[in-house]
């Protein structure tokens, strides 16, 4: 393999390695809050705080890795995978909703770093391979959401959950251990991406006259709109699924995370 496409690689395999442990969690978090006696409100706070800290977050990761550099950055998010994920399955086992809400904003603010691991792909890629590269992330991200799903359906028949509280912790655990994996592999191999004359320093978190600024360049807006929607729709299914196979359907948690 090239060099210039070896980046690359490392970049795909550590979004996928961590979009294992989201795709371990995310069919759990409905049944599990059902479970502990959140209300659908709560439920849907629990499932949207993820999204939220993301929301929130990947603007103050952006501006921190045009600064600092795109490696430390990611290598902090992917220290944050690991200790709320593995804080997670202690939740889980704790049977402890407020523990539950810790661990997952504390994953999507260490998740929010997914928009600095495009900003890698951008420095590694010429103007005319950027587009295929930043296929890389929705490549990785489906590849995550396939296989976790398949992973946590074998763990839950290696580890079936406690017969009172219905719950199991060990999903939790497994996708703190594969953010671990993905953070040695990123310690291990992972460049810096930006060279030393493109660090910026940007004032404020967030910059109202730089999005003003892209919402000019023709077509973003619709597409911004279009994007918007289509997640927001699959927002909204992927957080109803697994309590509807349950109650529907009378699924167990295997067969939800096979579906």
């Amino acid at each position: 393999m090239s060099d210039s496409r070896r980046p690359l690689l490392i970049i795909f395999l550590i979004i996928f390695i961590d979009l294992l442990g989201f795709g371990l969690v995310m069919p759990l978090l409905p049944v599990y809050a059902k479970k502990l006696g959140a209300s659908g409100w709560t439920i849907g706070l629990l499932l949207s705080s993820f999204s939220a800290m993301q929301f929130l977050f990947a603007p103050l990761w952006g501006r921190l890795s045009d600064r600092i550099g795109r490696r430390p950055v990611l290598l902090v998010g992917l220290v944050g995978s690991v200790v709320f994920y593995a804080l997670f399955g202690y939740a889980s086992n704790m049977g402890h909703l407020v523990l539950m809400f810790v661990a997952r904003i504390g994953a999507g603010i260490a998740g929010a770093t997914i928009a600095t691991a495009q900003a890698f792909i951008a420095d590694s890629t010429p103007p005319e391979k950027r587009t295929a590269g930043m296929a890389i992330v929705g490549a990785a991200f489906g590849a995550g959401f396939v296989f976790g799903p398949v992973i946590g359906a074998l763990c839950l028949w290696l580890d079936p959950p406690d017969s009172s509280s219905g719950i199991t912790g060990l999903p939790g655990y497994l996708a703190s251990g594969f953010s671990l994996v993905a953070l040695l592999l990123a310690i291990a191999i992972l460049p810096e991406s930006l060279k030393e004359g493109s660090r910026a320093v940007h004032r404020g978190w967030f910059s109202v006259v730089d999005l003003s600024r892209a919402m000019t360049i023709r077509g973003m807006g619709s597409l911004l709109a279009i994007f918007f929607l289509a997640t927001f729709a699959f927002a909204k299914f992927e957080s109803t699924i697994a309590l509807f196979g349950q109650t529907v359907f009378h699924l167990d948690f295997r067969e939800n995370f096979l579906l």
